[in-house]
Order: C-alpha cells, then sequence, then structure tokens
C-alpha cells in the first residue's frame, strides 16, 4: 500500500508495531509502560494492537521509557499524527452504527479476512442490488437510510479493485448460492460477480456442498481478521442483530481457526466452485 492509500486505521496498526518492538528492545512489560502512563495496562495493549490512538504527550513518555534516540522520535511522532487524522465526513457517517464504524477500521487494515455465514455472503463480495435487498429486510431502516448504508458497503469495496494485498477466503454453504434473496435477477447479477472474483483470483470462494454433513461451527457466523505478518496479531468479530464483539484471546481464536481449517476440508475445489456457481446461475 502506498503512502497516499494509508488511512488513519493504517497508522494506527503502524505505530503499534513500532512500539511494541521499542518496548521489546528495551525489555520492558506492559505494566510498566502502563505505570510509566498512569494507565490501565489494557490501554498499552489496545495501542500496541493498532486499536486506538496515543496523544503525543503519551507517546513522548513512552519514548523516554524505551530510550528511542531522537531522530527515531521524530518519525515515530509523525506516524501518531497521522493516525489522530480524522477521515472526512461521508454521506452515510451517522446511519452506520459505531459496533459496524469499529469493525470497517479493523478490516480495512487486514492483510487477510477469513469469513463464515449460514445464509449470506459477506459484505466485501455483495452486488449493489444483493446489498439493498439484505439491508431493506431492517424494518427499521428508512428508504434513504437503507440507500446510504448500501452506499457504505459499495466503498468498503474499494480495495478489490485498487490491488491492495489482502487475502479473502469466503467458507458459505451451498444453500447460499441457492438462495432467492432479492429475487432471480438480483441472485444471477451476484453470482456473476462472484464468478467474477474468483476468476480474477480476487477472493476464494468456498463452498461446502449440500450432503456434506454437519461441521464444528455450521451453525455460527464469524470474521477472522489478520492485520500483521510480522506477529501474531488474528482477532474473531461475532455480530448478533444488535451487538458485534471483537475476541482476541489467543486460545479462542485458535479455536476458531482450527473450525475455519476444518470447513476448508469439507469444501469443494475453487475449480469445482466455479463450476457450481454457473451451475446454480443457470438453474435459477
Amino acid at each position: 500500500m502506498s503512502q497516499q492509500e494509508q488511512s488513519p486505521s493504517d497508522y494506527k496498526l503502524l505505530l503499534g508495531e513500532e512500539l511494541t518492538t521499542r518496548r521489546k528492545d528495551a525489555d520492558k512489560t506492559r505494566v510498566e509502560a502502563a505505570e510509566a502512563l498512569g494507565c490501565s495496562e489494557a490501554k498499552i495493549g489496545t495501542i500496541e494492537r493498532g486499536r486506538s490512538a496515543i496523544s503525543l504527550l503519551e507517546l513522548r513518555g513512552l519514548l523516554a521509557l524505551y530510550d528511542v534516540p531522537a531522530p527515531q522520535r521524530a518519525e515515530i511522532e509523525a506516524l501518531a499524527l497521522n493516525a489522530r487524522k480524522r477521515r472526512p465526513p461521508t454521506p452515510w457517517g451517522s446511519t452506520v452504527p459505531p459496533r459496524l464504524k469499529q469493525y470497517f477500521h479493523v478490516e480495512e487494515t487486514a492483510r487477510e479476512i477469513r469469513h463464515h455465514h449460514t445464509f449470506l455472503l459477506h459484505g466485501l463480495v455483495q452486488t449493489e442490488d444483493y446489498a439493498r435487498a439484505v439491508i431493506g429486510h431492517n424494518r427499521a431502516l428508512r428508504p434513504a437510510e437503507v440507500e446510504r448504508l448500501v452506499e457504505a458497503r459499495m466503498a468498503r469495496q474499494a480495495w478489490l479493485k485498487n490491488g491492495r494485498p489482502t487475502r479473502l477466503t469466503e467458507v458459505v454453504p451451498e444453500a447460499v448460492l441457492r438462495s432467492r434473496l432479492g429475487g432471480g435477477d438480483v441472485m444471477r447479477g451476484q453470482l456473476a460477480h462472484l464468478t467474477d472474483l474468483v476468476s480474477r483470483e480476487v477472493i476464494d470462494l468456498r463452498v461446502v456442498p449440500i450432503g456434506a454433513g454437519m461441521y464444528s461451527c455450521g451453525g455460527y457466523c464469524f470474521t477472522i481478521l489478520t492485520r500483521a505478518a510480522e506477529q501474531r496479531s488474528a482477532v474473531v468479530y461475532l455480530e448478533n442483530l444488535t451487538d458485534g464483539v471483537f475476541v482476541d484471546d489467543e486460545t479462542r481464536v485458535e479455536q476458531y481457526e482450527t473450525a475455519f481449517a476444518e470447513m476448508l476440508d469439507l469444501a469443494l475445489s475453487p475449480e469445482v466452485t466455479l463450476e457450481l456457481l454457473t451451475k446454480v446461475a443457470a438453474e435459477l
């Protein structure tokens, strides 16, 4: 990703990685860092994971604790300033709930996204018509709000076109492809879009065929997001009707990764998945 394409979330992640490295090089613990700032150890953790920004005063306190040379401090402070920049307002900003904004910030800095849903496709691969059909099912939303959320979903997909090196693997049951969500025309358009993305290797779509039997996470929807290659930084995002939560406990994340690997073993190969997309579209 070029310098021009980096968002505040990217800078938070870079700053967090840099501070983690500096702390370890100085042989300091998160507890010692928290004591130096007069904050909780949890706050140091969220800063190092790139989940929150840090004030310039706090940053200078950490850099002093880690005995970082002056020339390098200036570079790190520049990261912090970029991480604190506000995004330009968007037409949908007030419509997107806070939990989804937090998820979007993690998603846009992910280097790998692994997703499983029992009855829907991931928002990153939805067509505009499919997204409108999904979002429009929420009767609490006014038509104008539906359109703003559809616009937000389409904006999230920009990286599919700009060559960002993010790997997206989606595993869904075959029934998701055979759904008539929005009607036959909407699904035919959606299947054509998936065929294009898979053919160009933009995404890795894997389908668990009907008759494959039960698997450990068959009834659960989740997203595993890996943000950095240099350190273990995978988190799991879980969402229900009203809430979303991130799971970053290493043991629990490993359970989801194991379950996802199990699904991949049951799923059709990429080549057979492409054939199935064509077959299902013809049957609609």
